[in-house]
């Protein structure tokens, strides 16, 4: 025989505006969970209280999701002012506090006064006598001596703007030095801080033009181009630029993307561009002469040589020279 059908008197609600079936479900699973530790299911326990704010907070939540998100923030007067109260904006809340080391860098040529910046791990070294329990910066050479190797610390490197006096170049180290201190990480120290040394280099070379190339122009545009690959420049970019520019895989940058990393004055520097900035360590003759090749007006190169101006003796391989 079929069950007959009804009609309930009162309406079935889903279980997300019910505050009577959360709470049943609510109490059903602590009695499972602490039947053991807790057995006072009333009204009057502390636990079952926090249960039914637990189950009213719910059901708001639900009824206000199911709202239009229109009507849930917009208002009937000075709408845009309000909806702009409503949001935190993507610098306060993309952003993050410097991590990695291209992170620590961008912190430092946001800076006025400095042009580039590298932070390289620094090795350290101690002993621990396990046997008398110290902890020593010399090896003792005694038996039960082992070598500690401290982790965390960095050299910083300081590239300064062209022209600075010795006055204003220690006004940059100190502020330097008070940002990396304000930012550095737990269980990270900073070494210590230099300014890299800069090293001359002389391009000697002999080229085949075309008929119409202008010579000067020619020659300017190869100093640039070698200049700009040895000692490339880190550019700062507005929020629009960022928006207009794709990375290295030619895909556009998202909003994660541009605003990954501490938050700057100067605009926004792209993680790829910032890598390729690193202090070199040698120089590969076939990377200059790929450069100059893409020199509008040269056809070829007949001869070509880079050498560091100080050299007082010849190179053992000219196609590798070590910086």
């Amino acid at each position: 025989m079929l069950t007959k059908l009804t009609i309930p008197k009162k309406a079935a609600k889903e279980t997300a505006f019910d505050h009577a079936q959360l709470y049943r479900l609510g109490l059903d699973k602590a009695q499972d969970l602490a039947k053991k530790v807790w057995t006072d299911f009333n009204i009057h326990d502390p636990g079952v209280t926090t249960l039914e704010t637990l189950c009213y907070a719910l059901t708001d939540l639900s009824y206000r999701a199911s709202m239009p998100v229109a009507d849930l923030l917009a208002s009937e007067a000075d709408n845009l002012t309000n909806m702009q109260q409503q949001f935190f904006p993507a610098r306060e809340i993309l952003h993050n506090r410097p991590i990695t080391l291209l992170d620590y860098r961008k912190l430092l040529i946001d800076l006025k006064g400095v042009k580039n910046a590298w932070i390289k791990p620094a090795s350290r070294t101690y002993y621990t006598d396990t046997i008398r329990r110290r902890l020593m910066a010399k090896d003792s050479g005694s038996p039960g001596v082992t070598a500690v190797n401290i982790g965390g610390l960095y050299h910083v490197l300081i590239d300064y703007m062209d022209d600075l006096n010795t006055a204003e170049k220690a006004a940059i180290l100190d502020n330097v030095t008070e940002v990396l201190q304000a930012n550095r990480n737990l269980c990270e120290d900073f070494v210590n801080i230099t300014e890299v040394e800069s090293q001359d280099f002389i391009l000697c070379g002999e080229f085949e033009l075309q008929q119409d190339a202008d010579t000067a122009y020619v020659k300017a545009q190869i100093l640039f181009e070698v200049q700009q690959f040895l000692a490339p420049a880190v550019a700062n970019y507005t929020l629009s630029e960022m928006l207009e520019k794709t990375n290295a895989a030619g895909e556009p940058y998202s909003a994660d993307d541009i605003f990954n990393g501490p938050p700057l004055s100067c605009g926004f520097i792209p993680d790829d561009e910032l890598a390729s900035g690193e202090l070199p360590e040698e120089i590969h003759l076939s990377d200059i002469i790929n450069i100059i090749m893409d020199v509008p007006g040269v056809m070829a190169i007949k001869e070509i040589q880079i050498n560091p101006l100080a050299l007082t003796t010849e190179l053992e391989n000219r196609w590798i020279v070590p910086v």
